[in-house]
């Protein structure tokens, strides 16, 4: 069993990604936004993050909270695994993801 952080805006994706996951038994924490993820991965031991890149709320937009997610991550413990996902690709996303 796995400890999956999903940090992501949309309620209806975070519940799919959430009961897709939990299915084959993993343990699930869930963050809406970035301070909630922070304060999970300050506290809690993560094998796996799967993070939205971009965030919105109203009329708020972090075109870059995944990738700030990924760098907390990685600052922490650089062995956990992080998944980005985003309806935004670009090169630019990916090569700074990687």
């Amino acid at each position: 069993m796995s400890r999956i952080l999903i940090f992501e805006d949309k309620p209806q994706q975070l519940f799919l990604l959430e009961r897709a996951l939990r299915g084959v038994g993993n343990e699930i924490l869930t963050a809406e936004d970035l301070t909630e993820a922070y304060g999970v991965i300050a506290k809690t031991e993560v094998d796996l993050v799967v993070a939205d890149v971009r965030w919105e709320h109203g009329d708020q937009i972090d075109k870059e909270a995944g990738l700030k997610l990924l760098a907390r991550v990685k600052e922490k413990d650089a062995t956990v695994q992080v998944i980005l996902v985003t309806a935004y690709a670009s090169p630019e996303i990916g090569a700074r993801a990687m």
